[in-house]
């Protein structure tokens, strides 16, 4: 499994999810400096490679860095011979700019020594759609490619074919990624993405994947290969200037539309909700109803939720900020020094109760019962904000659900030419 990596530890995390079977990772050594996510990486079954830049810090604590490169080859390809999964981020880093970074050529060297030793190989793609990465919440949808025989594929020039087999598994990864130009040609992406996935989804269809399919159109009628660029259009759909222009100022007035209401305009689901809201479906109307209730009898416990995690939560992105040398490396610095700070929180809490006198036995169910805190209050924040989305969007001036309704037409319209062959 090949799959991008557009925002670090959850990139791990959800491709541990898009598998039924267990996995083993190729992963950087570098970021297994402590004790315990050394011992993570082992139980885990994690295969260590070094990087270039990491051979000096490696040097000076005693270890080679060929040697661990050359052990990785041997225990991927025994891995591979022993039918196990075998997950690689061919980018190596999280890129700092909003598209496929440039791949390291190991995946590459790996999967073709592997078909050297006789190896039955398939490789499947992942891309990991973020809506919008450095935000909390964003959706993220991930988009499995073709699988693909890698014995049928055949190098154009055989003493160059690590090199073209990377560019293949570019090309493959590229095809199931969100690729923009700069970080305002992403933003404009998002925006339209997520006002026409909305207005494109169905019962049957997920707005996020409707949103996957228009980006992957516009990527294709943009002038870069592959590569999002705003107010730009490739030569072969000239024709279609007019068409795609009016589909790209709809979609961005609906987006602006339904961020008046609190509606993320790069969130589908915001979009979506703002939609069905406007449009006075009866359907919508009843699951709203069940909402409020649920929200009243589950506030109590919400608000315990929110005060019990508060302090670790504020401590574990307040570190993460402190720690990232990069924007895109907050999540996973938040993430990971989040996990020991709020174990140290789960187990220090129940050790000041029964210090107090608590009785064991409830010490025992609060310390098990404090993940759920957390859960039921994410969940019920959810819950809340997209009620009050609702609720606003409901109650506004006719006029304005006309103008919101009107644009969700003529996207839906504009779409529809485009589609045409």
């Amino acid at each position: 499994m090949v799959a991008s990596h557009g925002n670090d530890l959850p990139d791990i995390l959800l491709t541990f999810l898009a598998s039924e079977r267990d996995l083993l990772f190729v992963a950087n050594i570098a970021a297994a400096d402590s004790p315990a996510v050394r011992w993570t990486y082992g139980g885990l079954g994690v295969i260590p490679v070094s990087r270039v830049r990491d051979a000096r810090a490696l040097k000076a604590r005693g270890e080679d860095a060929s040697v661990i490169n050359a052990n990785a080859f041997v225990r991927v390809v025994d891995a591979l011979k022993q039918g196990h999964i075998v997950a690689i981020f061919p980018e190596g880093v999280v890129p700092d700019h909003p598209r496929l970074g440039a791949l390291r050529n190991g995946a590459a060297k790996m999967a073709l020594q592997a078909i050297d030793e006789g190896v039955s190989l398939t490789m499947v793609p992942l891309g990991y759609q973020y809506e919008c990465a450095p935000q909390p919440r964003s959706g993220v949808l991930c988009v499995v490619g073709d699988a693909i025989a890698v014995q049928k594929w055949k190098p154009q020039n055989e003493s160059k074919r690590v090199a073209e087999f990377t560019d293949f598994i570019c090309d493959t990864l590229r095809a199931v990624t969100r690729n923009a130009r700069t970080q305002r040609d992403a933003e404009v992406l998002a925006s339209i993405a997520a006002a026409a996935g909305a207005a494109l989804s169905s019962p049957t269809e997920n707005p996020m994947i409707a949103a996957h399919r228009v980006q992957c159109a516009l990527s294709r009628l943009s002038a870069a290969d592959g590569i999002f660029v705003a107010d730009s259009i490739a030569p072969a759909a000239i024709e279609q200037r007019e068409v795609i222009a009016q589909f790209e100022s709809a979609a961005l007035a609906l987006s602006k539309a339904a961020a008046r209401f609190g509606a993320q305009g790069w969130s589908a689901r915001d979009i979506a909700d703002v939609l069905s809201a406007v449009s006075c479906d009866p359907v919508a109307r009843r699951k709203t109803n069940g909402l409020i209730l649920s929200l009243l009898l589950l506030a109590p416990v919400a608000a315990i939720g929110w005060l019990w995690h508060a302090i670790p939560w504020w401590a574990s992105h307040a570190l993460g900020k402190r720690l990232a040398p990069r924007r895109v490396e907050i999540a996973a610095l938040t993430l990971v020094p989040g996990l020991y700070v709020m174990v140290l929180w789960y187990v220090s809490l129940p050790m000041l109760l029964l210090a107090f006198g608590t009785s064991p036995l409830l010490v025992l169910l609060v310390f098990l019962l404090q993940p759920r805190f957390g859960d039921l209050a994410i969940t019920w924040r959810d819950r809340y904000r997209t009620r009050r989305l609702r609720s606003r969007a409901k109650t506004t001036p006719l006029a304005d659900r006309l103008t919101i309704q009107s644009l969700s037409t003529t996207v839906v319209e504009s779409w529809q030419h485009l589609s045409q062959p």
